[in-house]
């Protein structure tokens, strides 16, 4: 997992099943000058089964919900060489950001 620019910040290599408190550890864990750049979240794991299939195939769908910064929170990315195996993707959205969601300046996108 990254943020996206003007200022990356990073985490270590994630598990693909990541317990969900790992994760909440991991994004909470992330500062810049002794202040958490998520703030506290709170984090819901889920089965992916995609509208084609009739089973779960071994993905996840998580949901990071913000709970104590107001504001603009930095983008999420990942860095693609990071991912391992055969037909793996990764895809995040931003629910609630607008045409004026801006951080740092720049202008997130949806």
């Amino acid at each position: 997992y990254q943020t996206a620019l003007p200022v990356y910040y990073a985490s270590g290599d994630l598990p693909w099943n990541i317990k969900p408190s790992d994760l909440k550890t991991e994004l909470e864990s992330i500062s810049d000058s002794n202040d958490k750049v998520f703030g506290n979240v709170d984090i819901k794991r889920s089965a992916y089964v995609a509208s084609s299939h009739k089973r779960w195939s071994g993905g996840y769908t998580w949901t990071i919900t913000f709970t104590s910064r107001g504001g603009n929170i930095p983008m999420m990315g990942s860095i693609g060489s990071s991912l391992i195996g055969s037909n793996v993707q990764i895809l995040i959205a931003d629910e609630n950001s607008g045409v004026v969601d801006t951080y740092q300046g720049l202008p997130n996108s949806n």
